[in-house]
């Protein structure tokens, strides 16, 4: 998780616990169990952290145990108490379990950009769901990468020039990750 939002993250620590849970009450809990697969999507969405853990589904709907001397079942209560934002969706194939955590550090020009829309397209699956959430970030994330350099290009005078990334020769953009 420190690498992905950085070891500095305002979000880290409470990002990297609720992932804990929710990846091992998959592991557990769900039929991915067995060496089906888990996926894990984070995006940083500016002031709030956005998490996405999918799985195989199972028969029972995860849900916040209410016995707090028993042995296990905290996981969702955590994340309920952590997060600023959390729900589960399943469709026939798939279960996600979601939470977004806030974060103070949100800078203006994040503050001014649209906030994606919910799909409501009642067909649509966790996975679908997932990458178009991811491709929303993505998106936003370049806006304001942009803004941010034309700021800089006004102030100084001359292009910002990040280390990590290099134009290629049409004119596009090459990561070097």
């Amino acid at each position: 998780m420190g690498e992905r939002l950085g070891r500095a993250h305002p979000a880290l620590e409470i990002v990297t616990l609720l992932v804990s849970e929710a990846v091992t009450n998959s592991i557990v809990h769900s039929d991915s169990k067995n060496g089906g697969k888990i996926t894990l999507a984070i995006a940083d969405c500016h002031d709030f952290i956005h998490v996405d853990v999918v799985d195989a589904g199972g028969k029972e709907v995860p849900r916040v145990r209410d016995d707090e001397l028993g042995e296990g079942g905290r996981g969702l209560q955590i994340v309920q108490a952590l997060a600023y934002r959390w729900d589960v969706h399943e469709d026939a194939t798939s279960r996600t379990v979601w939470f977004q955590v806030k974060y103070e550090g949100a800078n203006d020009a994040s503050r001014a950009l649209p906030r994606q829309q919910e799909s409501t397209d009642p067909g649509e699956t966790a996975l679908k769901r997932t990458a178009r959430r991811a491709a929303w970030t993505v998106a936003e994330s370049l806006a304001v990468e942009r803004a941010r350099a034309r700021r800089f290009e006004a102030r100084w005078g001359r292009a910002w020039e990040r280390p990590d990334v290099t134009a290629d020769s049409r004119g596009g953009e090459r990561f070097l990750y």
